[in-house]
């Protein structure tokens, strides 16, 4: 269903001249003949024109320096932008608004329709802007909207590395954000804002030109290149982002399913090669810049469909075996090497509406709230320490309720399932009520008595130095990194945890 809705519908940005020249609407200007045009977009149409400008020729650079200088009058709701001095000819109009949209996503004020005057030769004098809504409403939507780009930012940037901030933005904006199927199903009510930044990041409801301006925006304030990959074959528009001096393919579209599954988070459009990405059903493309023809090194996402939960150079995951049974995995990304964390989800399936067969994947969803990593069942939901401890259930399904849960996601600090039959179908979204998790030790608390201090610190290095010997409870509490021992490393740990407090 969703490969047949992409090719169908996924959709992106275009122009078309409605009425180039209208007649009787002339006057004399500087002495030359002014005329007038009126261009509106179809959202649901694909073209590639802005991938043209890179600024390699001057004509190039004035269509840039012209998109910035609209860019300027759209932030102040200005009705219009006089760019005669730039000498863009309006045959090159449609280029020059679809730069200003997608190299500006911030910009989720301007409408999808404007008009400019134009000069007997050709030359485009003022630029008209439309707004989807009004400078006194400026606030009602910049203000969402700036605060959740911050708030993405904020958390990115505690990310150690540019592949892990690539990683967090994209898992965090598929699990806040939902396929906007009123495009097909409803056309004459769908919002403009489900083609911009403001739809995936606030509405939380776009298609994919709105996964893709969303992603960029935020990449933007990381310093992070983003680019677009637009294909008019398929109708469709993604990402391409530069990591380590090489630029790879990122469709969160495709890594997002249809019908929307609360925490199902899908990772084979991420960090693609062109090969990789044709294998996904992408075809005909075309990008401002080569793609790197050698895949990501250790590659080992394809397959993920929960969050990728990030913990300094380590991930943890859900994952699936050869022998079809789930369990916790943690990954360490200096050494790429994998590990399993003993939980609950071990073993478990996800059994089809007959119980007599199950699904061959991992249906467990993943959220990490500051050190503890809650995991979803067929059943419940269950807690565990990012350090492998305290595993406990804090939220178990009534008796009386009717399927399994196939998703379950954190959003503005409440956690939500996703009760159905069958994946998808049918769903049921609903409000969370889990239990408080509790530790039997506190992580860095050597001494037991509730207060991570520098005492701790001290006490652990004489563990390390063997001038002590621990017990169970004082290595659970003292082995910060969790490698299963106390070393002077985890009293190093444990007193940068206290600095910061």
């Amino acid at each position: 269903m969703k490969r047949k809705l992409r090719t169908a519908v996924c959709l992106g940005l275009t122009a078309f001249v409605m009425i180039s020249c209208i007649s009787g609407v002339s006057a004399v200007t500087a002495g030359k003949i002014l005329s007038s045009g009126i261009v509106a977009v179809d959202p649901s149409k694909v073209t590639d024109d802005f991938l043209l400008l890179s600024g390699a020729t001057e004509y190039e650079q004035n269509i840039i320096d012209a998109a910035n200088a609209i860019k300027a009058g759209a932030a102040e709701f200005k009705e219009s932008v006089n760019i005669s001095k730039y000498n863009i000819n309006k045959a090159d109009v449609k280029t020059l608004f679809n730069y200003l949209r997608f190299e500006n996503p911030q910009l989720i004020n301007v409408a999808n329709n404007f008009s400019y005057n134009y000069y007997s030769n050709g030359v485009i004098c003022d630029f008209y802007i439309n707004y989807i809504f009004t400078a006194g409403e400026k606030n009602k939507y910049f203000t969402p909207f700036n605060k959740a780009v911050d708030e993405i930012v904020k958390q990115a940037e505690k990310q150690p590395t540019d592949f892990l901030k690539a990683l967090y933005v994209h898992d965090y904006i598929i699990a806040n954000n939902e396929y906007a199927k009123e495009v097909y199903d409803n056309p004459d009510s769908v919002s403009e804002f489900v083609y911009n930044a403001y739809g995936a990041l606030v509405d939380r409801r776009s298609v994919c030109q709105g996964y893709s301006m969303a992603y960029k925006a935020i990449m933007d304030k990381l310093n992070i290149p983003v680019n677009f990959a637009l294909s008019e074959e398929m109708n469709h528009l993604w990402n391409t982002v530069t990591i380590g001096g090489k630029t790879y393919h990122v469709d969160l579209t495709y890594d997002d399913p249809v019908p929307d599954i609360q925490g199902n988070v899908g990772h084979s459009n991420f960090l693609c090669t062109d090969k990789e990405i044709t294998a996904t059903a992408h075809s005909s493309w075309t990008t401002p810049s080569t793609i790197s023809g050698t895949s990501y090194p250790d590659r080992f996402w394809d397959d993920i469909r929960s969050k990728i939960c990030i913990n300094g150079n380590e991930v943890i995951y859900a994952a699936y075996n050869s022998t079809n049974k789930s369990y916790l995995e943690r990954r360490n990304l200096t050494t790429n090497k994998a590990s399993t964390v003993k939980s609950s989800l071990n073993g478990v399936r996800w059994l089809t509406p007959s119980g007599t067969k199950y699904y061959t994947a991992c249906l467990s969803r993943l959220e990490l709230v500051g050190d503890v990593l809650y995991y979803s069942l067929p059943d419940g939901v269950n807690a565990i320490a990012v350090d492998g401890s305290d595993d406990q259930r804090v939220y178990t399904l009534p008796a009386s309720a009717n399927g399994q849960l196939f998703g379950f996601v954190q959003k503005n600090g409440k956690f939500y399932g996703d009760l159905s039959v069958e994946p998808g179908v049918n769903s049921k979204v609903f409000e969370l009520a889990l239990s408080e998790f509790k530790r039997s030790v506190v992580p860095g608390d050597v001494t037991g008595d509730g207060v991570v201090a520098m005492l701790d610190a001290i006490m652990t290095q004489k563990y390390a130095l063997s001038f002590l010997t621990p017990d169970e409870k004082v290595i659970k509490a003292g082995d910060m990194n969790g490698d299963g021992v106390i070393t002077v490393y985890d009293a190093l740990l444990i007193q940068k945890k206290v600095l910061a407090m």
